[in-house]
C-alpha cells in the first residue's frame, strides 16, 4: 500500500530561512456543508496549515497563523467556486488580516484538477478551498485494518489539502501554472506533489518581502505590484504559459489604473496627512498634496527626488512624526550612490552566515541618523519605536548584528512605554521577529516577559525553547563565553559546522567546530557536533565522550541526547538507547530523526504497541506516515 501514501513536501536541502521572518494572519470561514462533511473541521484545518508551515518556514521564512474561525452561512444554491469567491470578498474585506480562506463542500467525485477544488485570483487576499473527498482511494484502502486505513487516509487528506492551499496561495502572489507534474503549480494534484518549481520559487522570493513588509493592506498591494513588475522585467520563465502570462500583465495594468484613480480621488477629496499621536495638528491642503506626491515618487522608485522634497517638507514641519517616519523609511530603502559603490568595492559580505547569500550593503550613516532624529524629537513615541525597528532591519540585513541589537533593545523600551496603545502588539511582534532573526534567544525570552496584554506568546516561546535545546544554548551560557549579544553568532557556528558535515566534509566540519570551541568554551552544541562527526567516523568511544560532555554542560541538548541514543543502540543496549531517544523527542518534538530511530528500536525489541503510538504521534505532528 506504499503507492497510496503521499510524498513528503520537499524544498531546499538546507533551510534558506532558519527562523520565521514573516507572520501571515489568516481568517477562516466554513460553510454548513463543509462543517457537515468534516468533523472537527477547525482542528483539521489547523493541522493542515501546520503542514503548510513546515514547508513555508524553511523555504520562505513565512508562517501562517489563524486569527479566527467563523461560520459562513451561505444562502443560495450556486456552489461554484467563482460565486463562492465573490461572496467571500463581500463577507470579509480582510481587514486586520493578510488572507481570508473560505472552506466549501467537497465534490461528489474525486477530482485532481486544482481549479475544481480551489480558486484564487492574482494579487487577491481571498481564496476558497473545497473539502476532502477520496472516493477512489477509499475503495483501495478497504484491504487495510481500520487503524491503518484511517491513518493513511488522514495522511492523504493532509497532503492534498495542504497542496491545494499552497497552490491557491501562490496564485494570490502572482504565480502561474507550470508543466512540472510534481510541482504545486501544476494544473493537477498528485500524491507526488511536493514543492514549488524553480520559476515559482524565484517569483515568491522576489515578491514576498514587498507583500509582507508594508505597513497596511493598500501599501502591501502597491508594493507587491511594483515587485512583480520588476521581477517580470528581468525574468521570462519559459515554463509559463504565454496566454496566462498575458492575462497576468493585463491584471497588473488594471490594478495600476485602480491605484492611479485612488490617488486622484484622495487629491480631489482634500484629505490631509495623518498626524502623530502627540497632536501636531493638521497640515494645509497644499502640504498634504505635496506629501502624497512624495509618496508616489517613492513608490515609483524616484528616491532621490522624493527624499529632496521630503527634506524640504520636514524643514517646515520638523515635529511631524509621520513625515519623519517616512523620511526614515525612504532613506533606508534608497541607499546613496556612494553606499552602492562601497558595497561593490568590498564584495559580498555574507560569508559565514550559512545562507549562501551576500549581505546587503551597510545602511548609509545619514539614513540611520535620519531615523535616529525621530527618537530625539519624541523619544517615548510609538513612531520612534517603528523607526528603530526599520533601522535595525537594515543593519541586520547588512550583518551588523551588534548595532541591530542595540536598536532593538531601544525599540523594546519604547514599545513597553506605549504598551497600552493599539499598535503595541504589532510593534512587539515586529520586535520579536527582529530578535529571532538575530538569534537572540535570551532577548526574545525577555521580550516575552514584557509582552503587551493579550499577545499570544506561545509560538515564540516554543521557538526559543527549540533553539536552546536543538543547538545546545544553555540558560547559563555565560560560562561558555556566550553573552546574549553573541547568541546569534554561536547558533550560526553550530549550524554551519553541521552544514559542512552534511555535505560530507568531516574534516572541514571538525575544523569548524574546534575553531568555534576556542571562542565558545566547551559549548554543548559544538560538542554535540563533534559527537556527530566521530560517530560518522565510526569512532564510537570518542563520539560517546563528546556527547556526554555536551549533556554534562546542558542536559537538555536534544541533538546530543539523540546521538547518544544511537550509540547505545549500536552497543546493543536497547533499553538505554530507547530511553535516550524518548527523552530527545520529549525535549525536541520536531526532531524527526529521533522518531525514525526510536521506531526502529521499538521494532527491534518487538514493542509493536509502542511503535503504533509513535506512528500516530508522527502522523499528527508531521502529516506523514512513519514507515516501518
Amino acid at each position: 500500500m506504499r503507492h497510496l501514501a503521499p510524498t513528503q513536501f520537499g524544498g531546499a536541502e538546507s533551510s534558506r530561512f532558519p527562523e520565521v521572518k514573516y507572520i501571515a494572519r489568516l481568517r477562516v470561514y466554513a460553510t454548513p456543508a463543509h462543517q457537515a462533511q468534516s468533523s472537527r473541521w477547525q482542528q483539521r484545518f489547523a493541522d493542515e496549515l501546520d503542514y503548510v508551515n513546515q514547508y513555508l518556514i524553511p523555504n520562505y521564512g513565512l508562517r501562517f497563523e489563524i486569527e479566527g474561525f467563523a461560520d459562513w452561512p451561505r444562502t443560495g444554491n450556486d456552489d461554484s467556486l467563482p460565486q463562492m469567491l465573490s461572496e467571500l470578498r463581500q463577507l470579509d474585506t480582510a481587514e486586520e488580516v493578510d488572507w481570508v480562506v473560505g472552506l466549501g463542500s467537497a465534490l461528489n467525485t474525486t477530482s485532481n484538477s486544482f481549479h475544481q477544488i480551489g480558486l484564487a485570483s492574482h494579487f487577491d487576499r481571498h481564496m476558497v478551498l473545497r473539502g476532502f473527498e477520496d472516493v477512489a482511494a477509499d475503495e483501495a484502502l478497504r484491504e487495510l485494518d481500520e487503524h491503518h486505513r484511517l491513518r493513511l487516509r488522514g495522511a492523504r487528506r493532509q497532503h492534498r489539502q495542504a497542496a491545494i492551499f499552497l497552490h491557491e496561495w501562490a496564485h494570490t502572489m502572482g504565480a502561474l501554472h507550470v508543466d512540472d507534474r510534481d510541482a504545486f503549480m501544476a494544473p493537477s494534484y498528485r500524491l507526488k506533489t511536493n514543492s514549488f518549481s524553480p520559476e515559482t520559487n524565484a517569483l515568491l522570493l522576489a515578491v514576498l518581502p514587498a507583500r509582507m513588509e508594508a505597513v497596511n493592506a493598500n501599501e502591501s498591494l502597491r508594493a507587491h505590484l511594483a515587485a512583480m513588475r520588476q521581477h517580470l522585467e528581468h525574468n521570462s520563465p519559459q515554463a509559463w504559459d504565454p496566454d496566462e502570462l498575458e492575462a497576468l500583465r493585463e491584471t497588473m495594468a488594471d490594478l495600476q489604473s485602480f491605484f492611479d484613480r485612488q490617488d486622484e480621488e484622495k487629491v480631489a477629496a482634500g484629505e490631509v496627512a495623518r498626524v502623530d499621536e502627540h497632536g501636531v495638528g493638521q497640515v494645509p491642503e497644499e502640504v498634504r498634496e505635496l506629501y502624497e506626491q512624495i509618496q508616489a515618487l517613492h513608490r515609483s522608485g524616484a528616491h532621490e527626488q522624493a527624499r529632496s522634497m521630503l527634506d524640504n517638507l520636514i524643514a517646515s514641519y520638523p515635529a511631524h512624526l509621520e513625515f519623519r517616519l517616512s523620511a526614515c523609511a525612504l532613506a533606508l530603502n534608497a541607499p546613496s550612490a556612494d553606499a552602492d559603490a562601497d558595497a561593490d568595492a568590498t564584495g559580498a559580505t555574507g560569508a559565514g552566515t550559512g545562507t549562501g547569500a551576500a549581505a546587503a550593503p551597510p545602511p548609509d550613516p545619514d539614513a540611520l541618523a535620519t531615523c535616529a532624529r525621530l527618537g530625539l524629537i519624541a523619544p517615548a513615541s510609538a513612531a520612534a519605536a517603528r523607526a528603530d525597528l526599520l533601522a535595525a532591519g537594515a543593519l541586520r540585513r547588512a550583518e551588523q548584528g551588534a548595532e541591530a541589537a542595540t536598536l532593538l533593545a531601544q525599540a523594546r523600551e519604547r514599545i513597553a512605554a506605549n504598551a497600552d496603545e493599539p499598535s503595541a502588539a504589532e510593534a512587539w511582534t515586529q520586535l520579536v521577529a527582529g530578535l529571532q532573526a538575530l538569534g537572540a534567544v535570551t532577548w526574545v525570552e525577555q521580550a516575552i516577559a514584557s509582552a503587551p496584554a493579550g499577545v499570544d506568546t506561545a509560538e515564540v516561546q516554543t521557538w526559543a525553547t527549540q533553539q536552546r535545546r536543538r543547538y545546545g544554548l544553555p540558560p547559563n551560557a555565560a560560562r561558555h563565553r556566550i553573552a546574549p549579544a553573541d547568541e546569534g553568532a554561536y547558533l550560526r557556528a553550530v549550524r554551519e559546522a553541521l552544514a559542512v558535515l552534511y555535505r560530507g566534509d568531516r574534516d572541514g566540519a571538525w575544523r569548524a567546530a574546534t575553531s568555534a570551541l576556542q571562542r565558545y568554551r566547551n559549548a554543548p552544541g559544538l560538542r554535540a557536533v563533534q559527537c556527530d562527526i566521530e560517530l560518522r567516523r565510526q569512532r564510537r568511544g570518542h563520539a560517546r565522550a563528546h556527547c556526554q560532555a555536551a549533556l554534562a554542560a546542558y542536559s537538555e541538548t536534544s541533538w546530543a541526547r539523540y546521538l547518544l541514543g544511537i550509540l547505545e543502540l549500536y552497543a546493543r543496549k536497547n533499553r538505554a538507547g530507547i530511553a535516550q531517544l524518548e527523552r530527545a523527542i520529549e525535549l525536541d518534538p520536531s526532531l524527526q530523526q529521533a522518531y525514525r530511530a526510536l521506531h526502529q528500536a521499538y521494532g527491534r525489541t518487538s514493542q509493536r504497541a509502542a511503535q503504533e503510538q509513535l506512528e500516530a504521534r508522527y502522523l499528527e505532528r508531521f502529516g506523514q506516515v512513519l514507515a516501518p
